[in-house]
């Protein structure tokens, strides 16, 4: 009798144990650390060194100039921005962010939709 016992103990604390470890991993919420916050610039998303994870189409090229002249990023995303500034007041072609520094242009982007 006391081995029937101790059997049907043993079982129970097994199977409330593997129950409550199947409970908390069911709880449990995964952190996405891909996303972030960007910060913006007279109105546009400003991607330093990244990538936006949604789909967008490169409305222009940004190019034309060196790290050499300047002293901060923000100097170089203010440069940018003044760029792609004069772009779109000259060609009317409207962007909903700028990448910059991922690769071998900058971008300015619409977000696909």
């Amino acid at each position: 009798m006391k081995k029937i016992l101790f059997t049907a103990l043993a079982s129970f604390m097994l199977i409330a144990i593997f129950a409550f470890k199947s409970e908390t991993k069911s709880n449990q919420i995964e952190k996405d650390y891909s996303l972030a916050r960007v910060s913006k610039v007279s109105g546009k998303y400003i991607f330093l060194n990244c990538e936006p994870i949604q789909d967008y189409e490169v409305v222009y090229e940004l190019s034309g100039f060196t790290l050499g002249h300047f002293n901060s990023p923000n100097e170089i995303v203010n440069y940018v921005v003044k760029i792609a500034k004069k772009r779109e007041d000259k060609e009317g072609k409207e962007y909903d962010a700028l990448i910059i520094g991922s690769s071998k242009y900058d971008l300015a982007i619409k977000f696909k939709k």
